[in-house]
């Protein structure tokens, strides 16, 4: 990201802070004040994006964009500077195609070890990460099964 977008949401940020704390002390707009906190989180985590991450989040970044322009007319325009510099094209170099997995037969042995996770949300973590590789086909069925076996000892 370049200088100026990082300038801007750190902008924002503050901005966004500033009015989610007068919301939240009327009490009436204490909604609008917590909305107007998380932006700010928001806004400072954009602030820290790269370009091609600002590109991948472009919806979120957008909805986040319109919320501040409206609750912080006028300020809340500035936020448009940098939205509008979000590019649409992205490009992908280095994809290479991968093979499809052969499928084991049912007489081979099936070995799988897995790094033992420390904390509840590294289990989850690790559960996860096998969901997504037996949806791509990377485990089979017998694998995952082992591998969530394994996960689930260690609890």
């Amino acid at each position: 990201m370049n200088k100026n977008n990082y300038v801007v949401y750190n902008i924002m940020t503050v901005i966004a802070y500033f009015y989610g704390i007068i919301l939240i002390s009327t009490l009436i707009l204490l909604p609008l004040g917590v909305y107007s906190v998380i932006a700010a989180h928001r806004y400072s985590n954009y602030s820290e994006m790269s370009g091609l991450e600002l590109s991948m989040n472009k919806k979120l970044v957008q909805a986040w964009t319109i919320f501040g322009c409206v609750l912080y007319f006028p300020f809340g325009l500035i936020s448009l500077i940098p939205y509008f510099s979000i590019s649409n094209n992205v490009v992908v170099n280095d994809v290479k195609e991968q093979e499809p997995q052969q499928q084991k037969s049912d007489s081979e042995p099936v070995e799988v070890e897995i790094d033992v996770p420390k904390t509840e949300s590294e289990k989850a973590e690790k559960l996860a990460k096998l969901e997504r590789f037996k949806a791509n086909g990377l485990i089979t069925e017998d694998e995952y099964n082992q591998a969530k076996a394994q996960l689930e000892e260690d609890k």
